[in-house]
This record gives C-alpha cells, sequence and structure tokens, in this order.
C-alpha cells in the first residue's frame, strides 16, 4: 500500500474517527485494485482506466513532441527504433498494437513513456547506446511501465491520497490534510518511485530474454548513465534539468546492482543486428535547424541571424532556447516570441507586451545591422547560478520579420564589473543576418563508428578522429573507456565529426 495511504489509515485510527468513514476509506482502497495479467499484481488503478490512459496520452503527445525539438528527420530510425519494440511485444506476448514510438531531435538524454502506450526515446540517449541490445533494454523498460500501469497507478494512489487527505481535514489539524493533499501529477515526466523502477528495469530484463537480447546490457546501460552524470558536472553542465533522465529515471547504484543480479543466470550476447547502420550518422549535440554554435558564432539558419557567444560562457541550446552562463557571474537567454503576439514597433512590443508589467529604464530604440530593435534594464535582486545579491537586468527585443522577435535577455551582477553591461552591449552589436559563409559553417556534429585497423593509443585516435568541443571526455563517455589506454585491432568505437 502506498506509505501516504498507509499514514492517512493510520492517522483515521489513531484519532478514533467514526468507523463509518473508516470502513468507507478502507473500502475504496480495497475495490480500487484490479489484478494486472502482466504483473500478476493486484493494481491500485481505479481511477483511470485504459480508456483513460489513452485519452491522455492522445491529447499530451504533440505537447510532448514540440517541448522536444520535434520528431527526429530519420524515418529510417524511427521504423528501426519501432521494429525493436515490436520484436520485444512479439516474443514477450504483449500487445503491439498498445505502442507507438518517437524519436525526438533532442540533445536531451531520456527515454519516457505516456499512458497510452505513447513510447519516445531522445537521439541524445540513442547516441549513448553502445549496442542494440542497451537500446533494447531502454525500449523494454519504458514499455514495462505502459504494461504495469505505473501512471494510472500513481494517479489513483495521487486521488486516494486527497480522498484520505479530505477525511482527516475534517478531523486533525488543516497542515497536515495540506500536505497530504499536495500530490504531483505530472504523468508524462514525473520520477516515478524507486519500486516502480526496479519493477520496470525487472520487467525489461524478462523482455530481453524472451527476445534474445543480452539482460547485462542493463546494467551496462544504468552504468553509463551514472557516467554521463559525472561527465555533465565535469564540464559543468547541471544535471537537475526537469526533461533529463536524471529527473523522471534516476540511474541509482540500487537499479545497477539489481540488474546486474538478475542478469547473471543468462547467456550475455549482443544482438547488433542493424544497430550500427541505423544509428551510424546520427546527429549529435546542436541540430542547425535549432541552431548551432561553431567557434563562438551562434548560427540560426531557421531564422536568419548569428550573434557571438564568448567561449568563456558554457552554452546549452534546446529548441525553445539558448542559455549561456558564465558561473556565478552572468548570463544571457535567447529565444523568439510567439507570432500572437507580435506589434511592428519595438519599444511598443517591449514595452506592453514581452515586458508590460515591470518599469525598464532608460528604453531607447536601436539598430543592430539592419535590425530594428529596443532595449531596457533594471535593478533587482536575484541568482545566478550560486551568487545572489543585487543583479542587473536587461532586455534587447529585436524585430527579425513581420510575424516574430528575437528576444535578449542579458543578467549580470550589478556591482561586478568583471561582466559590466558594455560588454553585453558589445555581444549585442555582433547581431546579424547571415551570409553564404555563416550557411556554410553551420553543419552539425554527427557520430559515426569504425573500426580499428591496428592496435592504437587512445589518445591519438582522438586527436585525428574526434571533432566539436570536449573531445576526450565525450570520447571516453560515448565508448566507456576510462581506464584503458590502448584500443585493440578489430575493436569498433564511436568518433564524432562535422558533417552536412
Amino acid at each position: 500500500m502506498n506509505k501516504s495511504i498507509n499514514n492517512i489509515v493510520e492517522k483515521l485510527i489513531n484519532k478514533n474517527l467514526n468507523k463509518f468513514k473508516l470502513l468507507f476509506f478502507v473500502s475504496i482502497i480495497l475495490f480500487s485494485c484490479t489484478k494486472n495479467p502482466y504483473t500478476e499484481k493486484n493494481d491500485l488503478t481505479l481511477f483511470m482506466n485504459k480508456n483513460q490512459e489513452q485519452k491522455i496520452g492522445d491529447i499530451q503527445h504533440n505537447k510532448i513532441v514540440n517541448q522536444y525539438g520535434g520528431i527526429y528527420n530519420s524515418p529510417s530510425l524511427g521504423a528501426y527504433i519501432a521494429s525493436i519494440g515490436a520484436s520485444i511485444a512479439n516474443s514477450a506476448e504483449l500487445e503491439i498494437d498498445s505502442f507507438t514510438f518517437t524519436v525526438l531531435n533532442t540533445p536531451i538524454v531520456n527515454a519516457f513513456a505516456l499512458p497510452g502506450g505513447y513510447i519516445y526515446l531522445t537521439r541524445g540517449l540513442i547516441a549513448l547506446c553502445r549496442n542494440e541490445s542497451e537500446l533494447a533494454f531502454v525500449i523494454a523498460h519504458e514499455m514495462a511501465h505502459v504494461i504495469a500501469r505505473h501512471s494510472a497507478q500513481r494517479y489513483s494512489r495521487d486521488i486516494l491520497g486527497k480522498i484520505g487527505a479530505t477525511i482527516i481535514g475534517v478531523s486533525v489539524d488543516s497542515g497536515a490534510a495540506e500536505n497530504l493533499g499536495n500530490l504531483v501529477n505530472d504523468l508524462a515526466l514525473a520520477r516515478f518511485s524507486r519500486a516502480n523502477e526496479l519493477e520496470a528495469d525487472s520487467l525489461a530484463i524478462k523482455y530481453l530474454i524472451k527476445s534474445g537480447y543480452n539482460p547485462g546490457s542493463s546494467s551496462d546501460f544504468l552504468n553509463t548513465l551514472i557516467e554521463l552524470k559525472e561527465h555533465q558536472k565535469n564540464i559543468g553542465f547541471s544535471v537537475s534539468d526537469s526533461r533529463s533522465v536524471f529527473a523522471s529515471h534516476p540511474p541509482t547504484v540500487d537499479r545497477v546492482e539489481s540488474s546486474r543480479k538478475l542478469s547473471l543466470p543468462y547467456k550475455k550476447v549482443n544482438k547488433n543486428n542493424n544497430f550500427i547502420e541505423n544509428v551510424n550518422g546520427i546527429i549529435y549535440g546542436d541540430d542547425p535547424s535549432q541552431g548551432i554554435l561553431i567557434d563562438e558564432s551562434f548560427i540560426h539558419p531557421s531564422l536568419n541571424f548569428s550573434i557571438t557567444i564568448p567561449d568563456t560562457f558554457l552554452v546549452d541550446n534546446r529548441a525553445e532556447a539558448l542559455t549561456a552562463t558564465k558561473k556565478n557571474i552572468a548570463l544571457i537567454k535567447i529565444d523568439t516570441s510567439s507570432e500572437s503576439n507580435f506589434h511592428s514597433d519595438p519599444i511598443i512590443y517591449l514595452k506592453n507586451i514581452w515586458q508590460s508589467n515591470r518599469k525598464l529604464e532608460l528604453i531607447e530604440s536601436i539598430e543592430i545591422n539592419d535590425f530594428q530593435a529596443a532595449t531596457g534594464y533594471f535593478f533587482t535582486n536575484g541568482r545566478i547560478n550560486n551568487y545572489t545579491g543585487n543583479i542587473q537586468v536587461r532586455y534587447l527585443a529585436v524585430r527579425l520579420d513581420e510575424k516574430k522577435y528575437l528576444r535578449i535577455i542579458f543578467v549580470s551582477r550589478a556591482d561586478d564589473k568583471r561582466y559590466s553591461d558594455k560588454k553585453f552591449q558589445s555581444i549585442a552589436s555582433s547581431l546579424k543576418k547571415l551570409n553564404e559563409s555563416d550557411l556554410k559553417k553551420s553543419i552539425p556534429l554527427r557520430l559515426f563508428f569504425i573500426k580499428i585497423k591496428s592496435e592504437t593509443d587512445i589518445s591519438k585516435i582522438i586527436k585525428n578522429e574526434m571533432e566539436g568541443k570536449f573531445q576526450n571526455e565525450r570520447f571516453k563517455l560515448l565508448n566507456s573507456l576510462y581506464k584503458k589506454n590502448n584500443l585493440k585491432k578489430g575493436t569498433i568505437i564511436k568518433i564524432l565529426k562535422y558533417k552536412k
């Protein structure tokens, strides 16, 4: 029984509540349970039936796709992912019609499932997999969440908790009832319970065994996720993004150990089938359609602009916005306006639409390399990473065309000369429309597989075959090579190259 529900029942008993109320609440719990034929467990799913699950998935699907940069433009990769899912479903005797598989065009590393059988994998996660067995484990894990109806269970527990909180609210202090009533209902991305994750891992391993995949790939991939967490910390990236795997499916040590023990009795045979063929050439990092950082130039072909981002800033580019941070000192955010909120006059847009609830200082109209724009700023108490204190926030609205604005926010410590307002103005003045040279440079970084021809020192491979930033760190992460110095002949490894 859910812990919060246990607490409610205990309080009901301790407070000597009316026996009818107690009986009513316990009856709800008992009659809310149904047996799941796939897990052979009694599930608490009364408050969400399968039709409701399907409806939620249907409604949320397009929102999720838009939130994660759209569908990755590779029909062959999408078909490959779906074929692995179909193979698992057939081998494990699951209903294949219950699942819809989508590859999301984002470097964020994550995979998750919506009610109704919608399963999503990001291209960032696919690039991290080393073979088809690891990819199959991720897919099977998400299928297990759907089959076990974990979202329906969570929703039903939340509703039941609220009912219990309402009963308690009549007889105990309102604070306790309020705490019990503060329940999370984000079915798409909220973190599953530890028990849910372990059950999904266990079911996934069973599906792998039935499908002929290496069950040991479960603990191998979970270990890779732990390595990813360290990698992101080492290069300065946050691991607290609510859309990442660390928020929705935290790879804990107990999950690794549990998966390892469940896999031990079985033979480790990695099925690669068409893995290399379908994953080879996948975009790694920025997709030019969402803007791409080349050295210090952020180039956005779709929006026809480029701007300089100093290499002292750590850049996190997503489909909806770019954020660049100089730790504890300054921050830059770039996004675009919606077409529904547009005015041709930049000053009116800045004052009356974008920042209508703020009193900006020294609002002025400016022209930046053929772009019409308006800017203003204000001072407030705020935060930049670990720094908290007085900050200056400057807004810059740049009219891109007759439908939308480029919106740039510059944030800096008000009393710090290390990054003054003049430096932000210098960045703003670098904004320009694209020319042929810029378009030629907007080439994505892609992942490729190569076979080592003769025993080679890893440092030489990195020097000759890796392009882009963080070459050493990325090579070791992608290939899980943290303790080796040499690569043997015939070893297949991942490398990164810029290619159209």
